[in-house]
């Protein structure tokens, strides 16, 4: 959908995507390529967070951002620590955090949402 929402508004850009999973990156690809869109979305299987710096050597800025792969603070802190150099004056960055667990020491609001005690 990013993908396609750049071409959709005629912006001059990328997605570049993560996957641990070489069997999900096989499917997204897939998806991508069918879609039509693979010149437009760069897809890298490996660890994410190697990856990511990685792939922000050569940009000059990063207009947005989806950090949504891991749902724990410590590892979400990470990914943004990778990018945070990086964003444009006026970036987006996204952060997906509806993992139903809660870490030792995190946030209650978590626990009483998935109906433990």
């Amino acid at each position: 959908m990013l993908a396609q929402a750049l071409v959709d508004s005629g912006c001059d850009g990328r997605v570049a995507t993560f996957e641990l999973n070489p069997e999900n990156a096989d499917i997204a690809g897939k998806n991508v390529k069918a879609a039509g869109l693979d010149e437009h979305v760069k897809l890298q299987v490996g660890d994410r967070r190697q990856l990511i710096e990685a792939a922000l050597q050569n940009e000059i800025d990063l207009h947005f951002a989806f950090i949504g792969a891991s749902h724990f603070y410590d590892e979400v802190t990470v990914e943004f620590e990778l990018i945070s150099p990086k964003p444009a004056p006026d970036a987006l960055v996204l952060f997906d955090n509806s993992y139903r667990t809660e870490e030792d020491g995190k946030d209650p609001r978590v626990k009483a949402l998935s109906g433990r005690s």
